[in-house]
C-alpha cells in the first residue's frame, strides 16, 4: 500500500494508521499529514533505513547565521504587533539583534536552543512579563536581568547554572521562577525580596541549605526543592504562612524545624527519601494538611495519629523501622479518622499485627500494606535511595499461567504514579480473566534520571534485577523520566510502553544539571539496553517537536506511535481522553495470556 494524499489527508473518517506494509519510500514526511482526523501514527521497528536514523522527524537546523533566516525575521515582524515572540526550538546560539528593538514586547520563548549566555542588552526590554530560557546551555546571567521590572516569570530549568547573580532579587513583580536541573549550590541571599513569588521550583540542583530570607516570601504557595543535597532547614521556613506545597523529598535532611507546624495553609508535604530520626510533633497543627509522604527514612516513632490531622488523606510511611506499638496506633487510628483514604505501611511494619488490628482496616480498603523490594537496612544504616514498593495482586496461578510484574517507573516530580491507571487494569484482569498481576512502584526521588550517567543505574539494576526474579513476564511502563528507565532497564523486561522518553538530554529541556559526558553516557548506555533488550519495545509521544526528536533516536529498535496531542504529558492527555488504559490493558492481558486459554485470546 502507498500512503498518498488521497489515502490518508483527505481521509476524514479514519483516526488510526498502521505503517506496517509500507515502504519507507512510500510515507511522506509528517508535517505533510494534515487536513485529515488522524490521531495516531503507528510507525514499527526498523521501519526506517539506517542512513535515515538523524534525518527523519528532523527540523531544518541551523547555525549562528540562522538568526537571518526568513523564519525568524517574520517572527520578530509579527511580534511588534503581538508583543509576543517564539523563537524556541530554532538551535539559536545568539539572539537576534532586532529582537532589542521591540520595546513593548511582553512575552520571550527561547527555549531549546543552544544559547550559552545571555547578552546585557537583555536589560532593555522593559515591558517583558515572561521570559522562557529552558533547555539551554546558559552557565550564568547578566546583571542586567534584574532591569526587568514587570517580569512576572522566569523559566531557567535545564541549563547549567552554577549561581544566580543577585540582581535576580530586584525583579519585584516576579511570580514564578523556575531553577531546576541546574547546578546551582545556593540561592541569594536576598530571595526573601521578591515579595511576589508564588512559585519557587529548584529541584534536582546541588543545594545544600537555604537562606534565612527564604521566610520572606510571604505570598509563596509551592517550594520544589527534591533531589537536592539539604541537610537542614531555616527556621524561617515557616513565615511561608501561603505555602500549600513543599517538596522535599530525595534530599539529606535529618531533622525538620519545629517551625514547620506554622504552615497553616500546605496541603501536601513530601519528606520522603531523607535520613530523618524523629518527625517534629509540631506536625499535628497542620490541620489543612491532605497529603504527607515519609516513606524511606529512619523513623521509629509517628508524632501523631491520622486523627489528629483532621484533613489528612493519604499518609505513606512505608520503608521506616517503625516499632510495633507505633504501627498498631496508626492501624487502629483508621477507625477515628473517617476522612482517610490511604495509608501506606509495609510487610515489616506490620508483620507483629494479629487479625483482629488488620481485618477492620482491609474492610475500609484505606490500609495499603507492600514489600519495599531490596530494602533490608541493618540497624543505624541509611536505606537505599529509590522507592521500590511491591503491590502483590495475589496471583491466582494454573498450570500454564504466566507470573506477571508491572513495573512503573515514577518521573522527575519524585512521586509514585501509574496507581490508578493499574487499579482499572486490575479490576478489568480480575473480572475478565480471572487473575492478577503484580506491580512494582519504582521512583527516583533525587532526580537523577535513575543514575543512568554514572554507577547509579547499577544500583538500580541490581535491585530491579532482584525484583523480576521469579516473573515470567515484565511489563515496564513509565514517562518522561520514568520513560528513560523503562528503556535503560528495558534488558529486564519482556514488554516495555515508553511515554515521551528523554533519551538525548544535551538536547532535552527537562534534564539533571550534570556534566555533558553524564549526559552523553547516558544516552550510551540507554541505546545500548534498548539493542540488548528481548523485550517488545513501544515508545508513544505527540507532535511537539521536541520529543519526536527524542523519541526517534531509540529508532529501528522500537515501535513508534505519535499521536495528535501537543503535549509533553501525553500520558496525561491520553488517559484523559481514555486512550491510555486499552494500550497498557492489552499488554497486560497478552502478559497473562495462558496460550491454551481461548477465552483471554478472544478478548485480545
Amino acid at each position: 500500500m502507498k500512503l498518498s494524499k488521497t489515502n490518508l489527508c483527505g481521509n476524514k473518517s479514519s483516526t488510526n494508521f498502521f505503517g506496517r506494509g509500507c515502504r519507507p519510500a512510500e510515507i511522506h514526511a509528517p508535517y505533510q499529514i494534515t487536513g485529515c482526523s488522524l490521531k495516531t501514527l503507528y510507525l514499527p521497528r526498523k521501519f526506517f533505513p539506517a542512513t535515515e536514523r538523524t534525518r527523519r522527524f528532523a527540523r531544518p537546523r541551523g547555525t549562528a547565521a540562522f538568526a537571518a533566516n526568513r523564519a525568524v525575521e517574520i517572527k520578530i515582524s509579527i511580534a511588534k504587533g503581538t508583543d509576543k515572540l517564539d523563537l524556541s526550538e530554532l538551535d539559536l546560539t545568539d539572539i537576534p539583534d532586532e529582537v532589542f528593538s521591540l520595546e513593548n514586547l511582553q512575552e520571550l520563548s527561547l527555549a531549546g536552543n543552544r544559547l550559552q549566555s545571555l547578552p546585557p542588552r537583555i536589560g532593555e526590554l522593559k515591558s517583558l512579563q515572561r521570559l522562557q530560557l529552558s533547555g539551554n546551555q546558559l552557565d550564568r546571567l547578566p546583571a542586567q536581568i534584574g532591569l526587568l521590572s514587570c517580569l512576572e516569570g522566569l523559566w531557567l530549568h535545564g541549563n547549567l547554572l552554577s549561581r544566580l547573580p543577585d540582581e535576580v532579587c530586584e525583579l519585584g513583580s516576579l511570580r514564578v521562577l523556575s531553577l531546576a536541573g541546574n547546578r546551582l549550590e545556593e540561592l541569594p541571599q536576598g530571595i526573601g525580596a521578591l515579595s511576589e513569588l508564588e512559585e519557587l521550583s529548584a529541584p534536582g540542583n546541588l543545594l545544600r541549605c537555604l537562606p534565612e530570607s527564604v521566610g520572606g516570601l510571604k505570598r509563596l504557595r509551592k517550594l520544589a526543592l527534591h533531589g537536592n543535597q539539604l541537610d537542614s532547614l531555616p527556621s524561617s521556613i515557616g513565615g511561608l504562612e501561603r505555602l500549600k506545597e513543599l517538596w522535599l523529598m530525595g534530599n539529606q535532611l535529618t531533622e525538620v524545624p519545629s517551625a514547620i507546624g506554622a504552615l497553616a495553609s500546605l496541603r501536601e508535604l513530601s519528606l520522603a527519601d531523607n535520613a530523618l530520626c524523629s518527625a517534629p510533633e509540631e506536625i499535628r497543627s497542620l490541620e489543612g494538611l491532605q497529603s504527607l509522604w515519609l516513606y524511606g527514612n529512619r523513623l521509629p516513632h509517628f508524632p501523631c495519629r491520622p486523627g489528629d490531622l483532621p484533613s489528612l488523606k493519604h499518609l505513606w510511611v512505608e520503608g521506616n523501622p517503625l516499632a510495633d506499638e507505633e504501627s498498631r496506633q496508626l492501624v487502629e487510628g483508621i477507625g477515628q479518622a473517617p476522612q482517610l483514604r490511604a495509608l501506606g505501611l509495609d510487610m515489616k511494619q506490620v508483620a507483629a499485627l494479629g487479625p483482629q488490628q488488620l481485618e477492620p482496616a482491609a474492610a475500609a480498603e484505606v490500609l495499603q500494606v507492600s514489600r519495599i523490594a531490596g530494602r533490608d537496612v541493618a540497624a543505624g544504616e541509611c536505606p537505599p535511595r529509590g522507592y521500590f514498593k511491591l503491590s502483590e495482586g495475589r496471583q491466582l496461578h494454573k498450570e500454564g499461567s504466566p507470573k506477571v510484574l508491572v513495573v512503573a517507573f515514577g518521573s522527575a516530580p519524585g512521586v509514585p504514579n501509574w496507581a490508578g491507571l493499574l487499579r482499572r487494569v486490575a479490576r478489568e484482569a480480575e473480572q475478565a480473566v480471572a487473575g492478577k498481576f503484580d506491580v512494582l512502584y519504582v521512583v527516583d526521588p533525587c532526580r537523577s534520571w535513575y543514575g543512568g550517567g554514572d554507577s547509579g543505574a547499577d544500583a538500580y539494576r541490581q535491585r530491579l534485577s532482584a525484583a523480576v526474579e521469579g516473573y515470567d513476564e515484565v511489563v515496564m511502563i513509565g514517562d518522561s523520566m520514568g520513560a528513560t528507565a523503562a528503556l535503560l532497564f528495558s534488558e529486564l523486561a519482556t514488554h516495555v510502553h515508553s511515554f515521551c522518553p528523554q533519551v538525548d538530554l544535551a538536547r532535552a529541556s527537562i534534564r539533571p544539571g550534570m556534566p555533558e559526558r553524564w549526559l552523553a553516557a547516558l544516552r550510551d548506555n540507554l541505546l545500548a539496553a534498548v539493542e540488548a533488550s528481548p523485550a517488545q519495545i513501544t515508545v508513544h509521544c505527540g507532535n511537539w517537536q521536541h520529543d519526536l526528536d527524542q523519541a526517534v533516536i531509540v529508532e529501528p529498535r522500537a515501535d513508534l506511535r505519535v499521536y495528535d496531542v501537543y503535549s509533553h504529558r501525553l500520558a496525561v492527555q491520553l488517559d484523559a481522553q481514555g486512550r491510555l488504559l486499552p494500550i497498557i490493558r492489552d499488554t497486560v492481558f497478552a502478559a497473562m495470556r495462558d496460550k491454551s486459554d481461548v477465552r483471554l485470546s478472544n478478548l485480545l
